[in-house]
């Protein structure tokens, strides 16, 4: 389970660090993101879990971050609630505003 974002300019490869994510102008929620290049990633279950029940409903979804030392910021339209974020996570057997429990390794 993961969030990614992609943005059309790119952004570089580097090391772990904090993105900011405001919904509605609400306060933002702040976690670590992986930055492999081309795009940022979250897979952090409980962060997840939480930006995707967060991200579901709103209408305006805003992000902070550096991308080296350059700070990026960008804001674009939400879901609005429109179901999408729910279908996916149904569709790839997770439910909705729900942490899933870690899988045990198979040995």
């Amino acid at each position: 389970m993961s969030i990614q974002m992609r943005i059309r300019a790119g952004i570089a490869a580097a090391p772990d660090h904090a993105v900011s994510v405001g919904i509605d102008g609400g306060a933002p929620i702040v976690t670590p993101w992986e930055f492999p290049g081309t795009a940022i990633m979250n897979r952090a279950t409980a962060a997840v879990t939480q930006l995707t029940v967060a991200m579901n409903g709103a209408k305006t979804i805003s992000i902070a971050t550096t991308d080296g030392e350059t700070p990026v910021s960008l804001t674009f339209d939400g879901p609005n609630g429109g179901g999408g974020i729910k279908d996916v996570l149904t569709a790839c057997g997770y439910e909705f505003g729900v942490v899933p429990k870690p899988v045990k390794a198979e040995r």
